[in-house]
């Protein structure tokens, strides 16, 4: 065989082997990433839930939910869903709860008869 064929094997094995080299170091880099998202969503909902075990001001986490719907949306549920155990009886808090708990739907009629989905 001649030397043009080996040459252009050997180019051919070359960049195949880096091709296949980049995509599982992009693989790797996506994965790692991934893990790293999860473990940090994972710390701020510990350090959340905390938080909102210490918490007893409902207006102040409607506040908070507010800020971090955002930064990190899914954070918003256990904040609501926190505001609402601390006041029941707020037409806005069980309107914000009842996007989690369909449930809720009927207190906001309970709350607020005049109350219309649009």
């Amino acid at each position: 065989m001649s030397s043009r064929f080996w040459f252009y094997l050997l180019a051919a094995i070359i960049i195949s082997a880096l091709l296949s080299f980049l995509l599982w170091n992009k693989s790797r880099i996506a994965s790692d990433q991934l893990r790293i998202e999860q473990e940090s969503l994972s710390s701020a909902r510990e350090s959340m839930n905390s938080y909102l075990a210490k918490q007893t001001d409902g207006r102040k986490l409607v506040t908070l939910a507010k800020r971090i719907s955002v930064s990190r949306p899914e954070l918003v549920e256990p904040v609501i869903l926190r505001a609402y155990e601390l006041l029941p009886n707020s037409r806005d808090v069980a309107i914000l709860a009842s996007i989690y708990r369909p449930e809720l739907k009927a207190k906001i009629k309970e709350l607020d008869p005049l109350y219309s989905e649009q």
